[in-house]
């Protein structure tokens, strides 16, 4: 069972951009991890910061933190126009509840990484960043759902997570990007309270 709890001292040792002392976290902070988003979610300097330090193995199991790209991802997936990038999500959501063999994951894998790379060069010559974003988010996805890649779990749910606010700030939605933003946080939240 992973972590349930968080403190100042934890957080403070993934050495942030600043010191929660600033929003207000006493230094002997210790509270259960729903409590924290809960209470941290309106304090923080951005919504991301609840993500940044949370989508970490210490907090979430290889099978969260891949459903949690994944579900990322999602967020963006109208952007994405190669079916191969939804395809990986949905490979990448069937591996994670044991659906999936390894070898559909691995070919899923390949497909995503081709998607991404087609869609990067599609960015260099129309210039549609959202499409590129969500595509690189579904290929971040579908990697953090490879136990090959267990070690770079926490690493690709993340990057997931800043691919899909990045195509929404991309597509040029603000609305979007902030609604991104508060689903992450949602999501987390739902792990968290799953576990009680």
């Amino acid at each position: 069972m992973k972590k349930q709890t968080i403190s100042y001292k934890e957080i403070m040792g993934f050495n942030p951009c600043y010191d929660p002392v600033e929003i207000g976290m006493p230094k002997n902070y210790e509270a259960s991890i729903v409590d924290f988003i809960g209470e941290y979610r309106i304090k923080v300097a951005e919504k991301n910061d609840i993500v940044w330090v949370l989508v970490r193995k210490k907090y979430l199991s290889g099978k969260e933190l891949r459903l949690f790209a994944t579900c990322c991802a999602r967020q963006v997936q109208h952007l994405m126009k190669d079916s191969r990038s939804i395809k990986a999500l949905d490979v990448a959501e069937k591996y994670a509840n044991g659906e999936a063999s390894k070898s559909d994951l691995t070919e899923a894998n390949a497909a995503a990484f081709a998607a991404a790379a087609a869609a990067a060069a599609a960015y260099d010559a129309a210039y549609d960043a959202a499409y590129a974003r969500a595509a690189d988010a579904a290929r971040a996805a579908a990697f953090a759902a490879d136990d090959a890649a267990a070690d770079d779990a926490a690493y690709d749910a993340a990057y997931a997570t800043r691919a899909a606010i990045f195509a929404a700030f991309a597509a040029n939605d603000d609305t979007a990007n902030a609604d991104a933003h508060e689903a992450q946080i949602d999501k987390l939240s739902e792990i968290f309270k799953s576990r009680l």
